[in-house]
């Protein structure tokens, strides 16, 4: 596990690891040594992404915990992160505070695109995240967000919130419901993120304070003008695989070429920042595969074909692993998906 070098690679806030140092800390065969890293972190640190869901990945792995990301959200307070925080909580009304949380993402997230759109009576929030995340880090991601600002929120907004995951539903809701309390919970979503009636929007923040929050931002564009840029190599690794998906010469080889480096080469850089061609690949397919079956009305042929297969059978065996559905079951449960309308 390591700090950022100033080498590029996209980081997380150390903020965002502190409150999973004591839901680990009451874990069992947590290694000492991953204690003592987090506990020495500054909050003012900012840790590579790819070591971060490593260490998650060995905690769930360890304790056959999932929840760890929704214990994790239970330990934190508005204030947890910092300026984030401060900055959002105190704009005027639920619309200034998404916003705001849009433009300084980055000073928690490299590698999180959040914003907000509308459709009719509804607003959303998606949450686009440009390499792959393990269970905990998408729970702790989206019901984080909720958690820590829906005590600003209007009343009734929370208990007319949409939450999207893109994992699959676990095994014991008792965590999610602990953090989000009554929102509905939607599960092998075409994304991650959330919604709610589009008529909060401009209703006033419980916590607003708007000579504060004019001093927060300008703060804010400071410390993110003074962050390093990351030079993400999944990020154009993604684009690529997008452009390509249903050519024949998709493949590692092909794609490091396009980049001008070697297929070795681009495999240490895609490790470094915590994802494999493989998954990208398979990520990739996926989310096409989901959107296009929420949200479009072309066959499952044509889909699989936009997906990069080529047999269906292919396709089949592929969407099942995904989501322990066919296709067709998946479009029948999911039509609509992330345009819920009230």
């Amino acid at each position: 596990m390591e700090l950022a070098q100033d080498n590029g690679q996209p980081c997380y806030s150390a903020r965002l690891l502190k409150p999973f140092t004591a839901v680990l800390r009451e874990e069992n065969g947590i290694p000492k040594s991953v204690l003592k890293w987090l506990a020495a972190l500054d909050p003012d640190d900012r840790v590579h992404v790819a070591s971060v869901h490593q260490m998650l990945e060995a905690a769930v792995a360890l304790t056959h915990d999932e929840s760890l990301g929704l214990q994790a959200c239970s330990q934190t307070s508005t204030g947890d992160v910092g300026l984030f925080d401060f900055v959002v909580s105190s704009a005027t009304t639920v619309r200034s505070a998404l916003e705001s949380a849009g433009r300084y993402m980055r000073l928690l997230n490299d590698t999180l695109e959040f914003a907000l759109e509308t459709e009719g009576d509804r607003a959303f929030v998606r949450l686009d995240n440009r390499v792959v995340l393990p269970t905990p880090a998408e729970d702790f991601q989206s019901c984080g967000i909720i958690w820590n600002q829906a005590n600003s929120w209007p009343e009734g907004m929370l208990e007319d919130t949409d939450v999207w995951f893109r994992h699959g539903p676990p095994q014991n809701l008792e965590p999610y419901r602990a953090v989000l309390g009554a929102a509905r919970l939607h599960y092998h979503s075409p994304r991650s993120g959330f919604s709610f009636p589009s008529r909060f929007l401009d209703a006033p923040l419980r916590t607003c304070d708007p000579k504060l929050h004019d001093i927060l931002r300008n703060y804010a564009d400071t410390t993110i003008a003074e962050l390093p840029q990351p030079a993400s190599v999944t990020e154009r690794v993604r684009r690529i695989i997008l452009e390509q998906l249903t050519a024949n010469d998709l493949g590692q080889q092909e794609t490091a070429q396009k980049l001008g480096m070697s297929s070795r080469t681009l495999s240490r850089r895609l490790s470094q920042e915590g994802t494999t061609f493989r998954d990208l690949v398979d990520d990739a397919r996926k989310r096409i595969a989901l959107r296009y079956l929420a949200e479009h009305d072309l066959s499952i042929a044509e889909i699989a074909v936009l997906a990069g297969f080529y047999d269906a059978p292919s396709f089949f065996r592929a969407f099942r692993r995904w989501t322990g559905v066919t296709p067709r079951e998946y479009r029948r449960s999911h039509r609509g998906a992330f345009r819920v309308k009230r």
